[in-house]
């Protein structure tokens, strides 16, 4: 079997040294690459065993890999060695994260197990099944952003429906379906399905009571074979996954408790994003003017920096600075200077 492997990386010749490596390990495939958005583009058609990530700033890439192909191999290569992000790259689902100066041999074993996982994944349908909701929930694990927890659970629901339009829905005050999906731009077929659900289906009908949280509609003569799930997302707001023509799972019974343990995943970090919320709002809020503070402004500053370096992009920073305002703190002291 022939290997697909992706280097992405900004110096030439590393690139070429890990794909001399792989080569000596497999007979493989590479694709080498420096653009990160043409490697985006790349990764929506070719399915790749591993990807080779060395980039200034892996992480950001990292979860958009992982968000396209999560059951590819991604082995992490960073110049700093932090604990936090080998960690945190760990969580979001990278197969090794290695600092430098790397070993080559540390590296082809990463590799390896990259492709032995990948084969078995490909070969055992039932390992495949398993390892992909192991990763969706590690996904989810590692989010502090609902729309993110919304995404990875609308991925990995079309890819075990294996159905081509699906999307996220919510209840409006009416108890009509609305969208409310985080990738509506990218799914022509929403508006179909949004249609369909709203003329032919009640959600209180479909879930009678807080137990059922699935459903699997047959195919009609007036409207095709539709699939609907339940779940609760941060605040305990209720989300509904819709798939247009979905391909029912054998057994059920199986697929039932792979949906159980989403639910339960995403039930789990819901509360999580909920308690990081209140602790992100006492360090970044101050208490007195209700303002974003320094420590805020820092953390955006980082943000903003690796996104326009990844995306070849500027930025603007607006100053406001007030005349004489040092001595309304000398005279009156910085509390009143602060109100």
């Amino acid at each position: 079997m022939l290997v697909n492997i992706l280097v992405l990386g900004k110096e030439a010749k590393q690139n070429e040294l890990y794909a001399k490596c792989c080569r000596e390990l497999v007979d493989c495939h590479i694709d080498i690459m420096s653009n990160t958005e043409n490697a985006m583009s790349w990764l929506g058609r070719v399915q790749y065993h591993v990807v080779v990530l060395d980039l200034p700033q892996p992480l950001f890439t990292l979860e958009r890999i992982k968000r396209i192909h999560p059951e590819s191999a991604v082995v992490v290569l960073s110049g700093t060695a932090h604990i936090e992000d080998a960690v945190r790259a760990i969580r979001m689902g990278a197969e090794d994260f290695l600092t430098k100066p790397i070993s080559m041999e540390a590296f082809k074993l990463a590799v390896q197990r990259g492709i032995d996982r990948k084969v078995l994944f490909e070969e055992d349908g039932i390992y495949s099944k398993s390892l992909n909701l192991v990763n969706s929930c590690q996904m989810i694990s590692a989010s502090l952003e609902e729309q993110r927890i919304l995404s990875i659970t609308k991925s990995y629901l079309t890819r075990e429906l294996q159905c081509v339009h699906a999307g996220i829905f919510t209840l409006n005050k009416y108890a009509h379906f609305e969208i409310e999906d985080p990738d509506s731009s990218l799914d022509q077929g929403l508006e179909e399905i949004f249609n369909i659900a709203l003329t032919n289906y009640k959600p209180y009908e479909l879930f009678p009571d807080r137990e059922t949280f699935y459903k699997f509609v047959e195919r009609s003569t007036s409207t095709p074979a539709m699939f609907f799930y339940r779940f609760q997302c941060v605040e305990d707001r209720d989300y509904y996954y819709v798939a247009l023509s979905p391909k029912k799972p054998e057994p059920l019974t199986e697929f039932e408790g792979r949906l159980k343990i989403l639910r339960a995943q995403i039930d789990v970090t819901s509360h999580n994003i909920v308690r990081y919320r209140d602790v992100q709002k006492m360090a970044f809020i101050d208490d007195l003017t209700g303002l974003h503070n320094t420590r805020y402004l820092n953390t955006v500053l980082e943000r903003e920096i690796e996104k326009a370096r990844m995306q070849n992009t500027s930025f603007a920073i607006l100053f406001i600075d007030a005349d004489r305002f040092k001595r309304v703190n000398d005279e009156h002291g910085h509390l009143h200077g602060s109100r």
